[in-house]
């Protein structure tokens, strides 16, 4: 069927107007409908030239998609100069973030891509201007881009290249300015085994095998405090020692101590006892001893009633024997030696501080000299049969001796068992004298009161007090 052509459309098209921009050439043809946006007074007719006759293309119409025409290569221009910038900016990316790549002509320079292998930008560049993945032209996507680029106008376009091009060089610095991951650091050499030190040299073959545990729920192989009472700087520790931890089975820590003081906060009150070796509850013992000094110990001074060291023994023995009993067990299992000792906080206007102590068996009080230590209370070890204990609880309170011992200002005063006494009598006096002669930290006091010595596997505890420190 054929359609007349309106009058004025006789003109002939521009080449290629059907294939760039369907939508309008139809619309010009008369079979579509005319853009809403063209005004009246822009389709004013131009005057004819006189003897020109009929000028194909020069139509009031021609001249308004002209001028949109042109807008719209402009803003496609700068959304291409957009992408290209937004490209570049990815290659760089590429380039900075990994090393380049070796061409199969034998390496490229240091910093410039290989030109045989292709760099495509990120997945999500060109996702940012709206394009999505890039239309081929001819394709439905492709026409409806480029309308959308003449309908926004050039000057909108080109503020969206610029925009494009900074966000892509921003991108681009962000990148390069990015720290590249450190590789994890290089595994050392494995630590050495921590070890206690050695004041007199030689250590004990059993102090390097593993700590084991009894068959026996067990006391904690370990105990320290670290405190301070007025005037008073005290480090305590109680270790097990090598003979008791490495066996296997283990035995139980039978050394104990207890630390307090009175109502009125003028004493620091001080138990240690050591178990016996072969008494099978020995550490039941002397855990039970010492809290029963303590506490016995704090009453009297409550009352304002006169230390007697007979009644204090005898109220340790009777609690010993009573937990002897609740075991199922004889007294000869709980047996252990003990001291107490009463020391002012504060000191006397002379300065001096006079210190109550009672003991039974070998359990010691020593003072700190320029090079050593001077032995104040304790039975000393002698002859083949040292360490062979006749009296202890809870058979022998009554046996229990008391002493009053004389303290100077900054004394150093140490209450042990024979775990330390011992150390000292072989040599090592100097070593501890050197040591302790400031309040140390209290991981580094506990690592001295388990100094491995060649000899020397009993348990250990000691109880350091530095006046006025």
């Amino acid at each position: 069927m054929l359609r007349h052509r309106r009058p004025g459309r006789a003109q002939p098209r521009q080449a290629g107007a059907d294939r760039r921009r369907p939508r309008r050439a139809a619309a010009q043809r008369g079979g579509g409908r005319r853009a809403p946006h063209v005004h009246a007074q822009q389709l004013r007719p131009v005057p004819a030239v006189p003897g020109a006759g009929p000028q194909p293309g020069r139509g009031p119409d021609h001249r308004h998609a002209q001028a949109r025409g042109d807008q719209g290569r402009a803003g496609h221009r700068a959304v291409q100069q957009g992408r290209r910038a937004e490209h570049h900016a990815a290659r760089r990316d590429q380039r900075d973030a990994a090393p380049a790549p070796r061409s199969h002509r034998g390496g490229v320079p240091a910093g410039r891509p290989d030109r045989h292998v292709r760099h495509r930008p990120a997945p999500g560049a060109r996702a940012r201007h709206g394009g999505g993945a890039r239309a081929a032209p001819g394709h439905r996507g492709f026409a409806r881009r480029r309308r959308r680029g003449r309908h926004a106008g050039g000057a909108a376009a080109a503020r969206g290249g610029r925009r494009l091009r900074v966000e892509a060089d921003a991108v681009g610095i962000l990148n390069r300015r990015r720290a590249a991951p450190t590789a994890p650091a290089a595994a050392g050499p494995p630590e050495p085994v921590w070890d206690f030190p050695r004041p007199l040299g030689a250590g004990a073959r059993q102090a390097g095998e593993p700590w084991r545990l009894p068959d026996e729920p067990a006391i904690s192989g370990i105990a320290a405090d670290a405190v301070r009472v007025g005037a008073l700087t005290v480090r305590a520790a109680s270790l097990v020692g090598p003979a008791h931890r490495c066996a296997e089975p283990a035995q139980h820590r039978q050394d104990a101590y207890r630390l307090g003081r009175d109502q009125a906060r003028r004493h620091l009150l001080v138990a240690v006892a050591d178990g016996m070796s072969d008494s099978s509850r020995s550490h039941l013992g002397a855990n039970v001893a010492v809290t029963a000094l303590i506490g016995r110990l704090r009453a009297d001074l409550a009352r304002g009633a006169a230390l007697d060291a007979p009644a204090l023994f005898l109220d340790a023995a009777r609690q010993m024997s009573g937990m002897a009993a609740q075991q199922q067990v004889t007294e000869n299992d709980v047996r252990a030696a003990a001291l107490a000792a009463v020391v002012p906080v504060e000191p006397a206007a002379d300065g001096r501080r006079l210190v109550w102590a009672a003991w039974l068996a070998d359990v010691g009080a020593w003072v700190r000299a320029d090079t050593g230590w001077r032995r104040l209370i304790g039975d000393d070890k002698r002859g083949l049969d040292g360490d062979v204990l006749t009296e202890f609880l809870p058979f022998h309170p009554d046996r229990v001796r008391t002493a009053q011992l004389t303290l100077e200002r900054g004394a150093v005063l140490a209450l042990a068992t024979d775990g330390i006494g011992d150390g000292f009598a072989d040599g090592a006096a100097p070593w501890f004298a050197g040591r302790w002669a400031d309040p140390p930290h209290i991981a580094s006091f506990v690592a001295d009161v388990g100094y491995d010595a060649r000899g020397l596997l009993d348990d250990r505890t000691a109880v350091v007090i530095w006046c006025d420190r």
